[in-house]
């Protein structure tokens, strides 16, 4: 459990870290991402996601970040998770173990 929540700290830290970087949102500029945590007690989870899509819809195109719903021991949000990937356009499911891979293939 303690080695589990120590690579979180460590997997966020880093995301963290590649995020600053891409938080510039004009014209021309990365745009980064917005990260929602999904766990297995995560409470309106689907209301998040969501309210971050919209929010972002309401961006031009050309400044729209993308949505990753990071689960870490999601359980049964898992499945919520995976449908509002498929349901809403650039909204993205990763796993923790996953996430500084799938940041640096946008980099």
């Amino acid at each position: 459990m303690l080695l589990l929540i120590i690579l979180i700290i460590i997997s966020c830290t880093a995301a963290c870290a590649l995020l600053w970087k891409k938080q510039q949102r004009p014209q021309g500029e990365p745009k980064g991402f917005i990260l929602i945590p999904c766990t297995g007690s995560s409470e309106d989870l689907e209301l998040r996601v969501k309210s971050a899509y919209w929010g972002e819809m309401l961006e031009s195109e050309e400044t729209r970040r993308r949505i990753l719903i990071v689960t870490v021991d999601a359980g049964q949000n898992l499945f919520t998770a995976r449908r509002l990937a498929a349901e809403l356009s650039n909204v993205e499911t990763v796993d923790i173990t996953a996430l500084e891979d799938r940041i640096r293939r946008d980099v």
